[in-house]
């Protein structure tokens, strides 16, 4: 219903996921010891947007905004409410830009 023709399985596209995950995986490590923050909420809320975006725009997610919020959370002490907030307010502007 939602995915565009541009969007195939690959391998270019396994291969480009796969190199997003090892960048971003460090940065989730970071929110669960640092932070504090629940793994699984993290993990099941970054697959469901990550397949969700991919679907409704046919392409993937970049993941460069995320690892400038989540540097900035691991360098700031933040608690997991205001990264919460920070995260839904970076949706809402990606969200309207587009």
């Amino acid at each position: 219903m939602f995915v565009r023709s541009r969007f195939r399985w690959n391998v270019q596209e396994v291969s480009g996921s796969l190199g997003d995950l090892g960048t971003f995986l460090p940065h989730i490590v970071g929110a669960i010891t640092i932070v504090r923050m629940d793994p699984t909420g993290i993990l099941t809320t970054f697959g469901l947007f990550y397949a969700l975006s991919g679907a409704f725009y046919g392409v993937p997610m970049a993941v460069e905004p995320m690892k400038a919020a989540s540097a900035a959370m691991l360098i700031e002490p933040m608690n997991p409410g205001a990264i919460t907030g920070a995260g839904l307010v970076i949706g809402a502007l990606f969200l309207l830009s587009a």
